[in-house]
């Protein structure tokens, strides 16, 4: 990876709850929900019309948005 940085102590985790019609990202430390993003794709509209690269592409994006 190349933003890869070196971690110590407690970690933050990205949880991804993909749902059937959007799905939610959640940042967490320490057992603290730091950020939530919704973005309206799931898997039910993404993988009928594009497939499952399209709805990686899709979460990826919104991570690094």
């Amino acid at each position: 990876m190349q933003d890869e940085k070196k971690v110590t102590g407690e970690s933050m985790i990205l949880s991804i709850d993909g749902g059937t019609t959007n799905t939610r990202l959640y940042l967490v430390e320490k057992g603290s929900i730091l950020s939530v993003k919704k973005i309206h794709i799931g898997i039910r509209n993404t993988i009928q019309a594009a497939g499952k690269d399209q709805y990686i592409k899709d979460i990826t994006e919104a991570v690094y948005a």
